[in-house]
């Protein structure tokens, strides 16, 4: 291994003085060396191509060994990227000046035996993470390539997208539109804190330990946004270093985690590059791998009528796959339920390897009992030539490890069955082999055993209904039996007229009723009504009138408008817990057109409750200002009209539309009413219901759903 060391050494000691020399030329180089500079390219793809080539015998490397090129690959790649951009750019610039010489012109320069593909321009997009790199690779091309000002200007406008585009200048030149790209985006500070901020969300990533995809991407990422703050001139310390390392280690896994402590010799610092390098030679190990664990044979139950497969926790612990956390309850025979907390995803595959199928298997700690039952002798037995068993030792009894599921069941069932034991067992076909059933009760002792398994959907939905029965007691359903009559009487003589209207017989008692003689009670009644006296027709109804107060409300006749009048006493000087609700539980509009307004009075309650003060203790001088403004502004209600008609005249067509939403501390629902007529559209409010979420946080998706529920109650 030394000695394949050493040739690796020399060959790249080999290509670093072959870049010394594309580095001297580039910049020594003088407009009489462009005859040389078709070739010089060619050169500089073959020894690109030899330096992959080393490259890749390095990685192979042990750890050890791969330390004394890492710090070298790094500076290599660094090299060779802009020494290709420069000798493009200067290939550009002389055979477009060729190409105007017109097609008499002379040349003695060599043409080469191949093209070079054309060199497409870059192109920004506003993102100001990429902005210095487009500024410097644009400047390489265009300012080397002897373009007048104009041709510059329509370059540079060609590889403008998106927001970049819509840059305006103060005049129509190369210099101000360059010059205004570089004020709205060259943010020096900006861009580091955009590059530090990623890097510090680096610890919130998934990476799964038996993934080369999201290894290989959290590498990535990290070296690119540190190649970008180097670029910006902020250089590695050991501090920040040790900082980056202590982010990534955060979201790597336990077994990776383990193989980097390993590396590390005695007590000494890491560094960053030797993090790097392990973490560049675990992607490849993982890269190498088809399957993450350990390929083991289980004794397996295919179960036609399974809804899930499962997975011995034994089993899983063996195989040493990551476990996912998940909860759900299965049932068996009889409605027996099974809590499952965990899964894992795996692979199943025959012997030869041409049938592969990713299961998810929840894990279970027992399937079932002893198949079969007990042991039989199966010398008696004559099998084809052509059965191959699945199991040989399917007649001893032993336990189950797996047991598939009737999706998998179905797909690896093949053509090839056969009666065995004068008909007691078949033998059919699977992409394992051949598996036995049929009857063993003659073997067993009175014991068998039922394998179908179900998801239990009831508990799923009696959890879904739990999230909006979070503050109320949730009332019991009593039928009595007039309304068991009600509702069957109801489903016996429901109909539709012409109109589509529902019409149903009005639900008479069986036993008869005697009435009493009220109608002369009622004549006499009236008759007493004939005479009103003067003093008591103040009270009735009389459109006249200006305020009507009833049922809670203020209507003004004339205008056919409802209104809010309070009482709004002035202010105490002495403002408490105690004075704050009094004066808000006066708040009340029984159809809660005033929601808005008295949802923020309840809101102000709930943030003085978390104060956890006494009754009678003064309020913080926050919360005082926060009242006296609301108060203040309550003597605006008085202005407010509401229309109490809230359908048009011969309205035609009649919608109510509910809308419900959401914050982080109310939820509510509303009802509108829409009325059309042949003239013309009305939409009118005609009722609201608001709540203060529970001090006990919930996310919002939860809270939409009692705020869904209060719409469908109103």
């Amino acid at each position: 291994m030394a000695k394949g060391v050493k040739i690796l050494e020399r060959k790249f000691s080999d290509i670093e003085k072959q870049l010394s020399g594309f580095i001297a030329f580039v910049d020594t180089f003088v407009e009489d060396d462009k005859e040389v500079l078709s070739f010089k390219l060619s050169q500089f793809d073959r020894l690109n191509a030899k330096y992959e080539s080393v490259k890749e015998e390095i990685f192979t490397l042990s750890d050890v060994e791969f330390k004394n090129f890492d710090g070298k690959i790094t500076t290599c790649n660094e090299h060779i990227e802009k020494l290709e951009v420069r000798l493009k750019s200067l290939n550009l610039k002389y055979s477009k000046n060729n190409n105007e010489t017109g097609s008499n012109a002379v040349s003695n320069v060599i043409k080469p035996c191949f093209r070079l593909p054309e060199l497409s321009l870059p192109q920004f997009n506003g993102d100001i993470e990429t902005w210095f790199i487009f500024k410097e690779q644009f400047k390489e091309i265009i300012e080397n390539c002897g373009l007048n000002d104009k041709q510059k200007l329509q370059y540079l406008q060609s590889c403008l997208i998106g927001i970049a585009k819509h840059v305006q200048t103060v005049d129509d030149t190369y210099d101000s539109l360059f010059l205004a790209l570089e004020q709205r985006f060259e943010n020096k500070r900006l861009i580091i804190n955009k590059h530090i901020n990623a890097l510090l969300m680096l610890k919130y990533k998934k990476i799964r330990g038996d993934s080369n995809v999201d290894l290989r991407n959290l590498v990535d990422t990290s070296t690119k946004h540190l190649r970008a703050l180097k670029l910006l001139n902020i250089e590695q310390i050991t501090f920040s270093e040790l900082l980056l390392i202590q982010l990534v280690m955060q979201v790597l896994d336990t077994e990776t985690k383990r193989l980097f402590e390993m590396t590390l010799e005695s007590t000494n610092i890491p560094k960053w590059d030797d993090f790097l390098a392990f973490l560049n030679k675990r992607c490849l190990f993982l890269e190498n791998l088809p399957f993450a664990g350990t390929k083991v044979p289980l004794r397996v139950l295919a179960d036609s009528g399974s809804q899930v497969s499962l997975l011995r926790s034994s089993t899983a612990d063996l195989l040493n796959l990551r476990k996912l956390k998940t909860d759900m309850s299965v049932s068996g025979l009889g409605g027996s339920n099974v809590n499952i907390k965990s899964k894992i995803r795996g692979v199943i595959s025959n012997g030869s390897g041409s049938y592969k199928r990713v299961v998810d298997f929840h894990v279970v700690p027992k399937i079932t009992n002893m198949i079969p039952v007990n042991s039989f002798d199966i010398s008696h037995i004559v099998f084809p030539s052509n059965v191959h068993l699945a199991d040989p030792t399917f007649n001893t009894s032993n336990s189950i490890d797996d047991l598939l599921s009737a999706d998998i069941f179905f797909d690896i069932l093949k053509d090839g069955k056969y009666k065995l034991d004068n008909g007691n067992l078949i033998s059919q076909n699977i992409e394992f082999g051949s598996i036995i059933s049929g009857n063993t009760s003659r073997f067993s002792s009175g014991s068998l055993h039922c394998g179908l398994i179900t998801k239990d959907f009831k508990t799923l939905n009696d959890t879904l209904k739990s999230f909006w029965e979070i503050e109320e007691i949730v009332p019991t359903k009593f039928v009595s039996d007039e309304l068991k009559k009600c509702d069957e009487h109801f489903l016996k003589t429901m109909a539709r007229d012409t109109n589509e209207r529902f019409c149903v017989e009005m639900p008479m008692k069986d036993n008869d009723i005697e009435l009493g003689r009220s109608k002369s009670t009622a004549i006499r009644r009236l008759e007493l009504l004939k005479d009103v006296p003067t003093e008591n027709k103040e009270f009735l109804f009389n459109e006249n009138d200006e305020l009507v107060k009833t049922l809670g409300l203020s209507l003004r006749p004339r205008e056919d408008t409802f209104m809010h009048q309070m009482n709004l006493q002035e202010v105490p000087v002495t403002i408490t817990k105690r004075t704050v609700l009094s004066f808000i539980s006066k708040l009340y509009y029984p159809l809660g057109l005033l929601q808005p307004i008295i949802i923020k009075a309840k809101m102000m309650i709930q943030k003085i409750w978390l104060l956890k003060i006494d009754w009678d203790q003064n309020l913080p001088r926050q919360e005082i200002e926060n009242f006296q403004i609301y108060v203040a502004e309550l003597h605006q209600l008085k202005d407010l009209k509401i229309p109490r008609c809230i359908l048009l005249k011969d309205s035609v067509a009649v919608q109510l539309i509910g809308f419900a939403d959401v914050s982080a501390q109310v939820y509510g629902a509303c009802l509108y009413v829409k009325s059309e007529n042949a003239n013309e559209t009305q939409i009118r409010l005609l009722c609201s219901k608001t709540r203060i979420a529970p001090l006990k946080t919930f996310s919002i998706p939860r809270l939409e759903l009692l705020a869904l529920r209060h719409c469908c109650r109103n």
